[in-house]
């Protein structure tokens, strides 16, 4: 009479593990899975104030000239740590306005995959490309000389 007794005891608590380990299963697929956002790289609630400066200037283009690589700093002003998969550049503006952001060829975002301490820096990152396009369907001598503006985001 006892052994029967501690099987249907036995099959209910089994069951009952069961269910917590698949539920925990869930949660953590639930949690790794991927997403998308806005902002600071996806993190945890509370990270903020990251900061991409360029490293150096760079060299000057010409027209079909080879892409060169740009290197930036990224300053965790944050109390968290964060994860940064990827830093994307564009060209928001030039200093003359005949010559346009069509102008240039930014590649695409580079990806990183580093952590960053609160309240510390990723220096010296190889960040995306950029390369001055030759359109020969057009004169560009109005990118002569000019300063490209170039923006970071960590997609």
């Amino acid at each position: 009479m006892k052994i029967s007794f501690r099987k249907r005891r036995l099959v209910p608590v089994g069951l009952a593990f069961l269910a917590l380990a698949l539920a925990s299963g869930v949660a953590f697929a639930y949690w790794t899975a991927g997403g998308t956002g806005t902002g600071n790289g996806g993190a945890a609630a509370g990270v903020s104030n990251l900061t991409i400066t360029q490293v150096g200037s760079l060299t000057a283009m010409y027209p079909g000239d080879g892409a060169q690589t740009i290197h930036v700093t990224i300053a965790n002003g944050s109390t968290q740590s964060v994860h940064v998969t990827s830093v994307s550049a564009s060209v928001t503006s030039t200093s003359n306005v005949g010559c346009t952001s069509a102008d240039f060829t930014v590649g695409a975002a580079a990806a990183l995959n580093i952590d960053i301490a609160a309240g510390a820096s990723a220096v010296n990152v190889t960040g995306p490309t950029i390369h001055f396009f030759n359109d020969p369907a057009r004169n560009q001598d109005a990118c002569k000389g000019v300063t490209v503006n170039l923006a970071y985001a960590i997609p």
